[in-house]
């Protein structure tokens, strides 16, 4: 579809006209998201499935925020039967009956290999929130429950808790008993602090904790496979939450239909005692791939696992002792070259010559390093190819970037790609984070709403090459509730930077195209539709106007708030109410492209907001 975007395309209605009820919800993207671990146990039923059911993608406002393609919506509330009969656990079709041989036993459970879903129990019910700065609060929609096994004829429930404020990820509470009178709710098992004063949610009176019942099959933190320690949590920066989704809605379920391509290649591994291993990539054009790896646990839930490198710091700079004795202290990317983000760790699946690499240093865990000195190599040649040999160089005093051009040959020298060898035997691919792609994350621009004064610090998971206020390890600033930000004196209205994230960017497959000349007002209304106030669309139109293509028409997209945490994390302290974040990847075309209509997520601004928006300049 071109211009036909999910919300309306001309803004002549008030937004707030045209969002749905503060009572309608659909599971949020993050139920999909990664980074969850669970262990198995004993017995599993296998319950046979049903035919698909086709998705339709709905083409009116009363949908938006009720369903996209990668949600599926509560039986019975769009009205519209086709979308009301899809499952809200996609289908499986793989019999999964010859593994879980190895499932941690324990006495009186019998796991599932379904999750069943059930009507709202009533386990956990809405509670007005104890700070709100005087904003009023939307009711927020209630969880869903999933029966998931048996403990003693009880049933065990899995209730999914819809992500509300400052969260990127589905909170989790694990119930024996089903009924308000006779539910215990298993404190160790439940990541949702129900305490907390932004917290919405609280058991139901009734409703008894209990601090000491754990399930031997959820107790675990890693699983080896032959040599390697995968750890769990990955691709989850919140990895406390071990439990977050079904492996039926992931990449990882062959038969998926409705909520995106799976995998390419799929390979199962092991049969762990938590469920089946398996390992899912695609291989790109340089003969790499990102590896992920996950478990289908009892349930029918999906835990992730991760094998990254052990020498790696949180900024991306690996411990290592070069040749020459000093130490690095470069960071460097994992994913290639991406996007503006990063991601990781690239495998080389179309193995690097012994002849094309020399040793370069050793890491601090052991590993030789080794670096690539061939300089017509693919993996030297991709970096000439997106930034013709430019080098970025922040100046911690100055906040600009100062940048030259290298030869392949000055490459090498500088180590622009190395290369280690992980426990399996894979060449782990990494490239000097000075080399960035000629594709930046353009001027995201942070603004921060206290309901009082504040003193506010606020960190980037990015390099950063260019800043204002100065970025030095972060910004600490005093918060006006006008916006007003004092950073050593002097005053400001946002906080600005440029820069690569160094998580992951994200794979974009729906968006808008419509006419140049209607693209930046088009903009400017999603914006207004997500929840940015007037000054802050303004900035964004000031400075993106002249950075419009050429072309007859535009295509974008939008990432928003939960993927722009997985590509450059905000870490602000203390933590807002609402966070609302929006970037657009844009390019010109020349007609008009066909486009999968990408969904918007419309959030109001409760509280202690913070925004922002920004965008990816192709130079």
């Amino acid at each position: 579809m071109s211009d036909q975007p999910v919300v309306p395309e001309v803004p002549s209605t008030n937004v707030s006209a045209v969002t749905t009820t503060k009572t309608s919800y659909v599971l949020p993207l993050s139920i999909f998201a990664a980074g969850c671990m669970i262990a198995a146990a004993i017995a599993l039923v296998y319950r046979p499935v049903s035919a698909p059911i086709a998705l339709p993608v709905p083409n009116d406002m009363q949908n938006v925020e009720e369903f996209d393609i990668w949600q599926t919506p509560q039986k019975g509330m769009t009205g519209n039967e086709e979308i009301d009969k899809i499952p809200l656990v996609a289908e499986d079709y793989t019999d999964y009956s010859s593994y879980y041989k190895n499932i941690q036993k324990q006495v009186g459970v019998e796991w599932y290999q379904h999750p069943i879903h059930k009507d709202n129990l009533g386990l956990i019910i809405f509670v007005p929130p104890k700070n709100t700065g005087g904003y009023e609060t939307s009711i927020p929609p209630p969880p869903e429950y999933f029966q998931i096994g048996l403990i003693n004829g009880k049933p065990i429930m899995y209730a999914d808790i819809p992500c509300d404020g400052m969260c990127f990820g589905n909170d989790y509470a694990i119930f024996v008993g089903d009924t308000i009178t006779d539910a215990q709710l298993l404190t160790k098992h439940t990541t949702q602090d129900f305490s907390s004063e932004y917290s919405l949610y609280a058991p139901a009176p009734g409703v008894v904790e209990n601090n000491t019942l754990a399930f031997a099959a959820l107790k675990f933190n890693t699983i080896m496979y032959q040599e390697a320690t995968l750890t769990g949590g990955a691709n989850n920066f919140f990895t406390a939450r071990t439990l977050s989704g079904f492996f039926a809605n992931s990449r990882f379920n062959p038969t998926i239909l409705d909520r995106g391509e799976p995998f390419q290649n799929l390979e199962f591994l092991v049969d762990t005692e938590y469920g089946p291993l398996f390992r899912a990539y695609n291989i790109n054009e340089e003969g790499t791939a990102d590896f992920m790896y996950a478990v289908r646990t009892v349930g029918g839930l999906i835990a992730y696992y991760d094998l990254s490198p052990k020498f790696f710091s949180d900024d991306r700079v690996p411990a290592i002792t070069w040749s020459d004795g000093t130490k690095n202290q470069t960071m460097y990317r994992m994913d290639g070259l991406g996007s503006c983000g990063g991601g990781g760790p690239e495998i080389a699946v179309t193995r690097v010559n012994d002849s094309d690499l020399t040793v370069a240093g050793i890491a601090s865990t052991g590993e030789i390093i080794y670096t690539i000195t061939n300089q017509k190599h693919p993996l030297v040649t991709r970096v000439f190819a997106a930034t013709n040999g430019t080098v970025y160089d922040y100046n911690e005093i100055t906040g600009e970037s100062q940048t030259y051009t290298i030869t392949p040959a000055e490459f090498i020298t500088k180590r622009g790609v190395i290369v280690s060898v992980d426990e399996l035997g894979y060449q782990n691919i990494f490239t000097n984070g000075d080399f960035g792609p000629q594709a930046e994350c353009a001027k995201p621009v942070i603004y921060l709403y206290p309901t009082a004064t504040t003193t506010i610090s606020v960190d980037v998971d990015a390099l950063i090459t260019k800043s204002d206020p100065l970025y030095q390890n972060g910004w600490t600033v005093e918060a006006a509730p006008t916006g007003a930000l004092v950073h050593n004196g002097s005053t400001y209205t946002s906080l600005f930077w440029d820069g690569y994230g160094n998580g992951s960017y994200p794979e974009l497959t729906e968006g808008f195209v419509t006419e140049t000349d209607n693209a930046l007002s088009l903009m400017e209304f999603h914006l207004s539709y997500m929840g940015f106030n007037e000054t802050e669309i303004r900035e964004f139109s000031e400075f993106w106007k002249p950075h419009l293509p050429t072309e007859p028409y535009t295509k974008f997209s939008w990432i928003q708030t939960v993927e722009m945490q997985q590509l450059a994390a905000l870490k602000i302290t203390p933590p807002p109410r609402t966070l609302i974040r929006a970037f657009v990847d844009f390019s010109g075309v020349e007609s008009r492209e066909v486009i999968a209509p990408q969904t918007l997520k419309s959030q109001e601004r409760i509280g202690y907001t913070a925004t922002e928006w920004g965008g990816i300049l192709r130079k």
